[in-house]
């Protein structure tokens, strides 16, 4: 069900916003390299043997908070589902990386502040999604715990009917692109990123294996109570199992 809700945002945003899922750059000259960011893709998506990934573009933005690069890495394999051009907005401000579809938004504001690209996206991307695909959402700001940077952080909230489904995303600064995907840091491994989001996480259940069962009381320690219960001299209450009918056997 969650996959479904996944598919049917990505194809909603996917008829709403301008650009198409990549940023592809009419300039034919080589972009600049950027081993840092391809080695990222790489360590970001699926795995699949004897690919090969290069470089197409590497675009440098400026925003008044910062600027953030479009990075589009070809990757090709003998995998048709895997084949494909993954985009990633790299934050030059916070050092982060956003990696996730990415689309042009039709903002017509150049050099404005943030907070107008937030009340274009507040009214565009609901009234958007409502009339494409029928879905309620509202956006949610909340930065968190992070570096000020070229991309703001948001939350999509949809309405599902049944309940809420919360999609990560974020818009870079000068209101130009929206990407729907979750911020790593560029500098660490993602793997190991990742790993530690699950072991940290409250919210993952780890099976540990089968629970051992309880030991029962063992014939030994019967026999024991049995000897001191016959030394004292006081009688043992026994119960029936099937009646619960006590009867008493004298020592």
């Amino acid at each position: 069900m969650r996959m479904r809700l996944c598919q049917i945002l990505m194809g909603a945003l996917v008829l709403v916003m301008a650009g198409a899922a990549t940023v592809g750059a009419d300039d034919s000259a080589a972009p600049e390299p950027d081993d840092r960011t391809v080695r990222f893709v790489q360590r970001s998506i699926a795995w699949y043997p004897d690919s090969n990934f290069k470089l197409i573009e590497n675009t440098r933005h400026q925003t008044p908070a910062g600027s953030y690069r479009a990075v589009v890495v070809e990757r090709t394999c003998a995998s048709k589902l895997l084949t494909g051009q993954p985009t990633v907005l790299v934050d030059e401000t916070a050092d982060t990386a956003w990696l996730g579809s990415v689309g042009e938004l039709p903002f017509q504001g150049a050099g404005a502040e943030p907070a107008a690209v937030k009340a274009f996206l507040e009214t565009f991307l609901p009234e958007a999604l409502k009339a494409s695909m029928n879905l309620r959402a509202t956006v949610e700001w909340d930065a968190g715990p992070r570096r000020p940077g070229a991309l703001m952080p948001l939350t999509l909230l949809i309405d599902t009917g049944y309940e809420t489904y919360r999609r990560p995303a974020a818009v870079t600064a000068d209101g130009k692109f929206l990407v729907m995907g979750s911020e790593m840091p560029l500098g660490e491994d993602p793997v190991a990123y990742r790993r530690r989001l699950f072991a940290d996480s409250d919210l993952v259940m780890w099976d540990t294996g089968p629970v051992p069962a309880p030991k029962s009381r063992s014939s030994s320690s019967r026999i024991s109570s049995v000897r001191r219960a016959r030394a004292s001299g006081r009688s043992s209450r026994w119960y029936s199992a099937n009646t619960r009918t006590p009867f008493v056997t004298a020592w």
